[in-house]
């Protein structure tokens, strides 16, 4: 291991960027989407409904496009615990990983992977905290219904007609970003991570998540 390893806590002292993520063809109604049970996290991928619109990120320093290969999420049993960062010290109930590759080095996940060897800017992952609270959004009910499903280890369920901007908090022009490494074994350091400063929000069906079975 070396000197960058993630997660981190930040600090008062990092400085927050305030250039806007160039967000693109975020805004598809997905036609196709996948949530998997891996026993360690609820993993998801998406198929745009235009192919020849990936799901992509660009601008504020990053050294070149990213295109998204999945998304997953990390969560504990507690409201007030369970995210990997922490903000000066403060826990989420949850936090999200939106993972892009950087299209340079090929044209899938794990083709750029191999083929970047290494380098530290191999991926680029959106991390979005979440808060509970009382009120219903309505754009998340075709998430949780595919989530009620997996309850078993490597159980899997299709949805449709939904946008990842679902997922988004109000303000996503503010965030932290460094330079770290994958959070699980064998935790190379091939990451620009962004951490969004303000939280996104989740009802009180976050309890699903809890009822997952796990490794």
């Amino acid at each position: 291991m070396g000197h960058k390893q993630s997660p981190v806590n930040i600090g008062f002292a990092k400085k927050i960027k305030s250039e806007p993520i160039e967000f693109r063809n975020y805004d598809q109604v997905l036609m196709n989407g996948t949530l998997v049970n891996t026993g360690k996290t609820v993993e998801m991928t998406v198929v745009p409904d235009d192919p020849l619109k990936p799901l992509q990120i660009a601008g504020t320093d990053l050294p070149s496009e990213y295109n998204l290969a999945f998304v997953n999420f990390h969560w504990g049993s507690e409201d007030h615990e369970g995210s990997e960062h922490t903000l000066t010290g403060k826990t989420y109930p949850m936090e999200m990983h939106m993972v892009h590759f950087n299209k340079l080095y090929g044209k899938q996940y794990m083709d750029a992977v191999a083929a970047a060897n290494g380098e530290w800017d191999t991926l680029a992952i959106l991390t979005f905290f979440f808060e509970i609270a009382e009120e219903d959004n309505k754009d998340m009910d075709v998430f949780f219904e595919a989530l009620k499903s997996i309850k078993d280890q490597e159980s899997k369920a299709g949805f449709k007609n939904f946008t990842l901007t679902s997922f988004f908090p109000k303000n996503t022009n503010e965030f932290y970003r460094y330079n770290g490494s994958l959070t699980q074994p064998d935790c190379y350091e091939i990451v620009i991570w962004s951490l969004f400063k303000a939280s996104a929000i989740f009802n009180r069906e976050f309890v699903c998540f809890n009822d997952l079975s796990s490794s």
